[in-house]
């Protein structure tokens, strides 16, 4: 049983009819009603909502029922409560069932965390004072690594005293919840350079241990001078993939996000450090969802609304005290350089301010020179800006530039005009590889000299060979290059930057629509070491120049590894190429991720991404690069089942693609446009797009093209019912390409499709060859999605074989890859084969209600065939718990869209199902004219179980109006289900038991 299976479910049912229920009474105040079951407005207000994810104290139901009542009676409104209203006979059996599903799934029915702000634990537990259930959620099957985000804690931290012990005071005695159940934050402002980060780090440090369930670190760069603050959905999908959510399963909705988050932490005991947040706004989205997370966020800002609102306990951080600031020195210098002169080390601490982090660059600077006295220091800090030092309430950033200005003068001029040229990388981090490309250096030269900018604490090591800026410093290094650097010399050097982006995505994911890209972009520059002033270049020349190449770059699931790493930076690359020149790059560099983009990236950021390409290359009035941005963006669009959006994107990138006079560019297109017409049931337009992109890539001899259309004409054919001829083409089109190489396409994508083709003909178990032979091929493709379609495909045909268990496992299996995607045409597939598994089992209530939720997926996916097969499986529900005229309508709307689209095999089991539903009513005339029809389909299909079934009801029907062919119809049924391999059903093996089903 799985959480979407019945808990999920049932719980959502009950929410939205409480809802109902409360709509129809008038809508009594939530306040008034949180007054009367002990609860907020907002906690009532997510219960009625269904933004709960554990079943909320039947005392709470049982009191808003009762609100309910009398607000309606007090109002007039009792007739027009349409729903049940008997509390004990209606509504305390219901809440029962729901119970027990929960209890049954090995969870506690208590109270959920709502809205991140807890809820309380039930009437009856406050009533006896028994702490609240804390029972955590069990963790899904495959079980993600436990994350331990927290950035190094800085060395030599001293103070702080007060602040810590105000920290240690907000945790709980071991082992418990919270005196409330909610999560408890703390707000540590103040001004740059304080320390917050800092204090937030070695504080998160001592305590991890409390917090077995992981620590979450984000930067939200709420103060980032060349980033805007990171929005609430980028976060949410960070620490979502930290938590293990493949990344182009995170949805793409805010509300999504934050109810997936909630639900991922709800129960966990998780420590979240929010680092530089700008506002409330930002975090509160990122709040966790249970009573045992702690959230501790550090901003300049007050973050007044956090406190008012959600309970926030603020910690203003100041300078430290002289004392504190005097012991941290002395811990980063050691004692007896400090006892030396003690007078010098006074006078420094206050020349730097009290500010902590002026006072460890400060102290790096001695430190690089072990020989040099604390009162040179002074002395140089005294002659410069110390002023800036001291003017903390009106400008911060320059707060400790002096420090940085000594630590910065004492560099050699490697380490010097890196620092400088580091600020020009667009990410919030940067690489060996990237500082070489920078430089125009070797990577072992470039690699000795971050180690130097480290050392002194001008750069931060986070890990992995990535380092970062702190953002004062970032600012002071572009200070530095403003001043030192012509604008000639910084261009050229974000050149090579970007240069060496592109060949790193290039040779990663592998180019897509351009394979060839203009040599300025691409070819090694022999660029020198250091451009002259005077040196003249052109807007978009980029050179990926330096003597050595970029490291080796491994292929499959380690490449989308390598740019996952390089994710932030690459985005942040192709928004700075298309605003400040080299605006190839923005289109050429996104053009190259696309298969990257397709595995890793949401769709609203792969969007955003593709739209500001798009503005480059309109800008720089290339209609290639504009054709191909728009096909990025039909792809996200689609993706996401926006088909119109998806639409016309293609039929503009089909437009620019004509007039660029481009081949390839017009194949995609219509590759596109097929695609989107296929999915909405158009498939005569599919095949005839189709069949351009096949004319185009043949005359090109792009075989990898021409295998990708050939595999999508074998799918339009197994839903137009031309199985044999699908089942050809997918063979060749494996033939031709048998890798599939994953920059292209997965090999799921026609091995799965012809298992699909090969079961609905009846191949049972050849299908099931191909299908297991698509799960070995989808490990190294990366696709999460296209594992769970595999084993859903594979649990349909252990149905049709009668293994209703294993259909059931694997269903399950499925259905946990893909439960918090976005993907709604592959979840409705997936949730109408779990039914089906149900159904085969005699559990059709269960059935009945999977196979509702799967109908209301595919009709929000937009998916023709998905919406047909999910009415035909609800038919089959609904007939068998004898609901015959709902039944027939489900039936003849699928059939009514199969036969408007063309899903010849849909049309033939539609017929088949009328043919049932007929027969269970006694109707058995009719029931022979449909099967009569159903027949004539499948034999043009060749879907030889579903004729194999229409057989079977025809000789029900016809022993029941006692004709002799009745035993013929009957034995070549029993015939075609040998030869297939199904098994045979009751009503076969005893005809004369048939009866009307009344």
């Amino acid at each position: 049983m799985t959480e979407t299976d019945t808990p999920g479910m049932l719980l959502e049912e009950l929410c939205h009819d409480l809802r109902l229920l409360w709509s129809q009474a008038g809508g009594p105040s939530l306040r008034v009603l949180g007054t009367q079951v002990g609860l907020g407005k907002s906690q009532v207000g997510a219960i009625l909502s269904g933004d709960v994810r554990r079943l909320p104290d039947w005392d709470v139901v049982r009191g808003l029922l009762n609100g309910f009542q009398r607000y309606a009676h007090a109002h007039g409104r009792t007739a027009e409560m349409s729903l049940h209203t008997g509390v004990d006979q209606h509504w305390r059996p219901r809440y029962a069932v729901v119970e027990h599903a929960f209890r049954q799934r090995g969870r506690q029915p208590a109270v959920a965390a709502v809205n991140g702000t807890g809820a309380p634990a039930g009437s009856a537990a406050r009533a006896s004072g028994a702490p609240a259930r804390t029972r955590r959620l069990p963790r899904p099957a495959s079980v993600p690594p436990i994350p331990a985000e927290l950035p190094h804690a800085v060395s030599g931290f001293s103070g702080r005293t007060a602040e810590l012990a105000a920290l240690d005071a907000l945790l709980p005695p071991d082992g418990r919840a919270h005196s409330a159940p909610a999560v408890v934050i703390s707000a540590i402002g103040g001004g740059a350079g304080v320390g917050k980060t800092a204090l937030a780090v070695h504080w998160a440090h001592r305590v991890r241990e409390r917090f077995p369930d992981g620590q979450l670190y984000v930067n939200l760069r709420g103060f980032d001078p060349d980033q805007a603050p990171m929005l609430p959905q980028t976060a949410l999908g960070h620490m979502l993939r930290s938590l293990g959510v493949a990344p182009a399963d995170i949805p793409a909705d805010l509300d999504e996000l934050t109810r997936a988050y909630r639900s991922r932490t709800a129960g966990q005991r998780l420590l979240l450090v929010l680092d530089n947040a700008a506002s409330a706004d930002q975090v509160r989205p990122l709040l966790p969802g249970g009573p045992f997370c702690h959230a501790l966020v550090t901003s300049r800002n007050r973050l007044g609304g956090l406190i008012a609102r959600d309970g926030a306990v603020p910690l203003a951080l100041d300078v430290l005290d002289p004392g504190e600031a005097g012991a941290l020195l002395e811990a980063l210098l050691g004692r007896e350089r400090i006892a030396a002169e003690p007078d010098a080390a006074s006078e420094l601490v206050e020349l730097c301010g009290f500010l902590p982090l002026a006072l460890r660059v400060a102290a790096a600077h001695l430190l690089l020179g072990p020989g040099r006295r604390v009162a040179d220091l002074v002395a140089e800090l005294a002659a410069g800006d110390r002023l800036a030092a001291l003017e903390l309430d009106d400008d911060l950033s320059c707060a400790p530039r002096s420090a940085f200005a000594l630590s910065y003068r004492a560099l050699d001029d490697g380490a010097r005009r890196l620092f400088r040229r580091l600020s020009l990388v667009p990410g919030p981090d940067f690489t060996a590889p990237a500082a070489a490309a920078l430089l125009a250096v070797g990577h072992p030269r470039a690699r000795r000299l971050l180690e130097t900018l480290a050392a002194a604490h001008l750069v931060e090591d986070h890990g992995t060979g990535r380092y970062r800026f702190h953002d004062l410093l970032r600012e002071y290094a572009r200070e530095r290059a403003g001043r030192e650097e012509t604008p000639a010399q910084r261009m050229e050097a974000f050149r090579r930057l970007a240069g060496w982006y592109l060949r790193t995505a290039r040779a990663a994911a592998g180019p897509w629509l351009f394979p060839d890209v203009p040599p300025e972009l691409l070819d090694p520059a022999e660029a020198p070491s250091e451009p002259t002033p005077d040196e003249q270049t052109t807007p978009n020349t980029v050179t990926t120049g330096g003597p050595t190449p970029p490291d080796p770059v491994p292929e499959g699931p380690r490449a989308l590894e390598r740019l996952e790493g390089e994710r932030a930076n690459l985005l942040a690359a192709v928004d700075h190429a298309a605003l400040h020149g080299c605006r190839a790059v923005s289109w050429h560099l996104t053009d190259a991720l696309y298969r990257y983009f397709w595995f890793c990236l949401p769709r609203p950021v792969w969007r955003a991404t593709a739209h500001t390409a798009l503005d480059a290359a309109a800008a720089e009035g290339d209609l290639r690069g504009q054709a191909a941005m728009h096909l990025a963006l039909g792809m996200a669009s689609w993706d996401m089942a926006r088909h119109q959006d998806a639409q016309d994107h293609y039929a503009r990138t089909l437009e620019l693609s004509r007039r660029a006079d481009w081949p390839i560019g017009q194949g995609w297109a219509h590759g596109g446009l097929g695609l989107a017409s296929w999915s909405t049931g158009h498939l005569d337009e599919a095949l005839n797009h189709y069949t351009v992109m096949l004319g185009i890539s043949r005359a090109h001899r792009d075989t990898p093209a021409e295998s990708t259309v050939l595999a999508a004409i074998g799918k339009v054919y197994r839903d137009m019912g031309r199985l044999a001829e699908a089942a050809d083409l997918l063979e060749r089109a494996l033939r031709m390409n048998p890798r599939f190489e994953w920059r292209r396409e997965p090999p799921t994508l026609p091995r799965q499709a012809l298992g699909l083709v090969r079961w609905e003909m009846g191949m049972l178990r050849e299908g099931m060859e191909d299908l297991e032979q698509a799960l070995t091929a989808e490990a190294p493709a990366g696709s999460r999605v296209g594992h769970a379609m595999t084993l859903a495909t594979i649990a349909m045909i252990h149905r049709d074989l009668g293994h209703h268990h294993t259909a059931l496992d694997l269903g399950e299996r499925a259905h946990a890859l893909v439960e918090d995607t976005g993907r709604l045409s592959v979840r409705a597939t997936i949730v109408t084969g779990l039914a089906g598994a149900h159904h085969g089992l005699g559990q059709d209530q269960r059935a009945a209600r999977l196979q509702r939720h799967a109908l209301l997926l595919a009709r929000r996916s937009g998916y023709a065939r998905v919406q047909a097969d999910a009415l035909l499986g609800l038919s089959a529900v609904l007939r068998a718990q004898r609901h015959r005229a709902e039944a027939r309508s489900h039936a003849a709307q699928a059939l009514e869209l199969a036969r408007r689209s063309g899903f010849r095999v849909v049309e033939g089991q539609a017929l088949t199902e009328l043919a049932e539903i007929a027969a269970a009513g006694g109707e058995y005339h009719a029931a022979l004219a449909h099967a009569r029809d159903a027949l004539t389909v499948h034999g043009r299909t060749g879907h030889r179980l579903g004729e194999a079934r229409a057989l079977a009801v025809r000789s029900r029907a016809l022993d029941a109006l006692d004709d002799p062919a009745a035993p013929h119809a009957r034995d070549r049924a029993l015939a075609l289900l040998a030869d297939v391999g199904a098994p045979v059903p009751d009503a076969l093996r005893a005809p004369s038991a048939d009866h009307v089903d009344r």
